[in-house]
């Protein structure tokens, strides 16, 4: 492949939007929104356990989650799930200053039924690759990320989750 480094940058940022144009087509499909499936996935879910249920998360775990939503834009998702009887907030046990936003019944339900197909679809995705090409993926998909933000100037963003130390050590399934 003899590509120059400007359609390089411009083809792997076209299949990050592409990517994200899937997952906003998904959320149309189910009445929702790519941000209020962004804003729905940290409720519901700590960093990498499926099973593990938030009982309730701060707007500021949400932030870090999804670095791409303004504080402004996920304060009004809650809002308008508050509205909604979706979410209630609730004062921290862990700091009175600070308000946890937590499913109710309704959101719950609407929750699975927004997410679980989701997260059917992605793990139906992520099986496609062998343990090593998926470690790879992540890899250069994090060395590609972190040189970004250090040729932008901008501070590591996102989510506490790292690489995995040893998948699979024999990197086939």
């Amino acid at each position: 492949m003899d590509l120059g480094t400007f359609e390089r940058f411009v083809i792997y940022q076209t299949f990050l939007v592409r990517n994200m144009g899937a997952i906003a087509e998904y959320a149309r499909k189910k009445g929702s929104s790519l941000n209020e499936l962004s804003v729905l996935i940290p409720l519901r879910y700590h960093d990498s356990a499926k099973e593990a249920h938030h009982r309730g998360c701060t707007q500021q775990e949400i932030c870090l989650r999804s670095p791409f939503l303004p504080k402004q834009t996920v304060n009004s998702i809650v809002k308008k799930l508050e509205r909604e009887g979706k979410v209630v907030l609730e004062v921290s046990k862990s700091d009175s200053r600070m308000r946890e936003i937590v499913l109710t019944p309704i959101g719950r339900v609407w929750a699975a039924e927004v997410l679980d197909a989701f997260v059917e679809a992605g793990e139906q995705t992520v099986d496609t690759f062998s343990d090593r090409d998926f470690l790879t993926l992540l890899q250069f998909t994090r060395q590609f990320d972190l040189q970004l933000e250090q040729s932008l100037g901008v501070p590591r963003i996102g989510s506490a989750i790292d690489l995995p130390e040893n998948p699979g050590a024999e990197g086939t399934r």
